[in-house]
């Protein structure tokens, strides 16, 4: 892992930020009248479509955080410039909106703050801020609505906000699982529903994956194995405590079905491959939670504790 990627961000966050709008978008916003709110969103989504945000012209937030995949990756290891691999599994994004910090660390407060990683991680889109917010006021259409609905020229400011904005939209999505919660009992199926009595009541595993976002926005060592290909020690890269050795964010799992591969290394395909994994009590490693014990399950429970997760 890049140990170094996290000093830059307190430099960006006392230094005057230039950055963005530029778009190979054509055309302008048809809607009727829409609000403020409604054009924010919209100039967010150009952008996070928009493959000029890479330094290549070739990859864009959307060819990571892939709509069909629950605005996540199909693939371990989502393809950045240049050929590079991105070092972590993309994960989904739907329900960012609704988290309190960012990254598998956590240690991002913000959603405009975790923005710059990806922009200027050479892995993934490759930019020098400067260069790539020039590129960006070069499009007329950026520059007009950033004046309009921000009061300033595209710059850093403009171009987080934006794109954090159009995230957070993301979460307003209706979600079956939700609609449960919120008292529609026909949302999920019988079989779903016993599942989900087992993921509460039987497992506890609702003391890590809390309704209603099925996260408790901890960070924990969930006692996978570390890869001696491409060892990742999670949030203690950031803060080097062996507290935080091998922990990561706890993830929502709504969306869960649409977003394999699963972990931080995309090491499991299935959500089949997952429960088994805590069936056992996950590997034998440092720090593992003491929440992550070994389970006995029948055939109907793991059956239906597998509808359960399949629905969400």
């Amino acid at each position: 892992m890049n140990k170094h990627r996290y000093r830059w961000i307190g430099r960006m966050v006392v230094l005057p930020i230039l950055c963005l709008i530029s778009c190979t978008h054509s055309g302008e916003l048809k809607k009727k009248e829409p609000s403020v709110d409604e054009l924010k969103i919209e100039l967010g989504k150009r952008l996070f479509f928009d493959k000029n945000l890479s330094a290549t012209g070739e990859i864009s937030c959307a060819s990571c955080h892939k709509p069909e995949h629950g605005f996540a990756d199909n693939t371990k290891f989502s393809l950045g410039v240049n050929g590079h691999l991105a070092q972590r599994n993309t994960p989904s994004i739907i329900y960012a909106g609704k988290q309190p910090y960012f990254m598998y660390e956590g240690l991002i407060p913000t959603l405009e703050m975790q923005a710059l990683v990806p922009l200027q991680d050479s892995n993934e889109m490759g930019n020098r801020m400067e260069d790539l917010i020039l590129r960006l006021q070069r499009d007329s259409l950026y520059e007009r609505l950033s004046n309009q609905l921000y009061k300033r020229k595209l710059d850093a400011y403009v171009l987080t906000r934006s794109l954090s904005t159009y995230v957070r939209s993301l979460s307003t999505k209706k979600h079956r699982f939700l609609s449960y919660m919120a008292g529609n009992k026909k949302a999920l199926t019988k079989k779903q529903r016993r599942g989900y009595s087992i993921f509460d009541k039987k497992l506890k595993c609702t003391s890590c994956h809390t309704p209603p976002y099925l996260t408790n926005h901890q960070v924990v060592n969930n006692g996978l194995s570390i890869s001696k290909q491409n060892p990742d020690y999670g949030r203690y890269h950031g803060t080097g405590k062996p507290t935080d050795f091998a922990a990561f964010k706890v993830p929502s799992l709504l969306g869960l079905l649409k977003s394999n591969p699963y972990m931080h290394d995309g090491r499991f395909r299935t959500i089949r491959a997952v429960v088994n994994h805590y069936e056992k009590g996950g590997s034998s490693v440092p720090n593992k939670d003491p929440r992550i014990q070994p389970f006995k399950l029948t055939a109907k429970e793991k059956s239906d504790l597998l509808a359960f997760l399949r629905a969400l």
